[in-house]
C-alpha cells in the first residue's frame, strides 16, 4: 500500500511539473510574438508605403509638368556669320533668361511683364552647326529651369547679288543701268497642305522666272513645316511640299537639276521681326519652300 501511495505522489508531481513547463512555454511564445505586427497591420503598412510612393511619383510628375509649362522658348533665332545675332522668345514674366550656343552662354536678358524677351548679340559666329538652348530663372530665389533647345546652321556670308546683263536696242542707245536680281522669297503653303498660299503662288512664279532668266543649271530647294505635328509627319509633309514646287517648275519648262532637301520643322523661318508677329503669322512663314544659292 505504501508503495502505491509513493507511485501516486510521483505521478502527480510529474503532471504538475509538465503543466508548469507547458504554461511557461506558452508565456515565452506570447512574449516573443508580442512585438510582431499582425498580418492586418503589415498589410496596412504596405498599403501606406505604396500610397506614399504614389504621392511622391505624382508630385514628381506634377513638378516636371510645371517645369515644362514655365520653361523658356525661342520665337526668333537669327544668326549670321557677317553680322549681329538676334534672339527673341517667351519665358515667365520678369524671369532671367540665358541663351547658350553649344552649352556656352552668349547672352542674358530679362523677360518683360508679358513674358516676352529679345536681345541683339554683337558676336560673330563662325560658319557651322550650333546647338542653341535656353535656361530661365526667377529674379529672386528659385531654381534654374531648362528651356527649349534646337539646332541651327550658320552659313557662310551670302554671295554677291546676281546682275542682269546689259541690254540695248541698238548701238546708239546708251546701256541701261545694271540692276541687282534679287532671289525670290520663300514659297508659302496653307496649313497641313501642299497647296500654295496666294503669296506662295506669286513667289512660285517669281522662282520660275528667276531660274529661267539666269539659266541656272541646278537649284537647291529646302522644304519646311511649322512646329505642329510629329517630326516624322513634318518631314514627310516638307518632302511633299518640295515635290509640289518641283512639279510646278517642271511643268513651267525648267529642265535643270533640282536638289530637294526636306527639313521638317527643324529650321523655323528666322527674321528679326518675327517676335512682333502673332504666333499664327510666324508659323505661316515656317510653312515654306525656299531657294538656296551656292556661294
Amino acid at each position: 500500500m505504501r508503495a502505491d501511495g509513493v507511485r501516486n505522489e510521483i505521478v502527480v508531481t510529474a503532471l504538475v511539473v509538465l503543466l508548469a513547463l507547458l504554461a511557461l512555454r506558452f508565456d515565452v511564445v506570447s512574449w516573443l510574438l508580442a512585438d510582431l505586427p499582425t498580418v492586418a497591420t503589415v498589410e496596412r503598412q504596405s498599403a501606406s508605403k505604396r500610397a506614399a510612393v504614389g504621392i511622391t511619383e505624382s508630385a514628381a510628375r506634377s513638378e516636371q509638368a510645371d517645369d515644362r509649362a514655365t520653361s523658356a522658348s525661342f520665337d526668333v533665332a537669327r544668326i549670321a556669320s557677317d553680322g549681329p545675332a538676334v534672339f527673341a522668345g517667351r519665358a515667365p514674366a520678369e524671369w532671367n533668361v540665358t541663351i547658350l550656343a553649344n552649352a556656352e552662354p552668349v547672352a542674358a536678358v530679362k523677360a518683360d511683364g508679358n513674358g516676352e524677351w529679345a536681345v541683339v548679340v554683337e558676336r560673330r559666329f563662325a560658319p557651322g552647326d550650333y546647338r542653341l538652348s535656353l535656361t530661365a530663372k526667377p529674379s529672386g530665389v528659385g531654381r534654374e529651369l531648362i528651356g527649349q533647345s534646337m539646332r541651327v546652321t550658320v552659313a557662310s556670308s551670302a554671295p554677291a547679288p546676281l546682275i542682269h546683263r546689259e541690254v540695248s536696242s541698238s548701238p546708239a542707245t546708251a546701256p541701261q543701268r545694271r540692276t541687282a536680281s534679287i532671289a525670290p522669297m520663300p514659297i508659302t503653303f496653307a496649313y497641313d497642305s501642299t497647296n500654295f498660299t496666294p503669296v506662295g503662288t506669286r513667289e512660285a512664279t517669281a522662282l520660275r522666272d528667276f531660274l529661267r532668266e539666269h539659266k541656272l543649271a541646278s537649284a537647291t530647294l529646302s522644304g519646311h513645316a511649322d512646329e505642329r505635328g510629329s517630326d516624322a509627319y513634318n518631314m514627310e509633309l516638307s518632302r511633299r511640299r518640295l515635290d509640289s514646287v518641283a512639279r510646278y517648275l517642271r511643268d513651267s519648262g525648267y529642265a535643270g537639276k533640282l536638289v530637294l532637301v526636306p527639313k521638317g520643322r527643324s529650321e523655323p523661318f528666322l527674321s528679326p521681326e518675327r517676335w512682333k508677329l502673332s504666333r499664327e503669322d510666324a508659323m505661316q512663314l515656317d510653312r515654306r519652300v525656299e531657294l538656296h544659292l551656292a556661294p
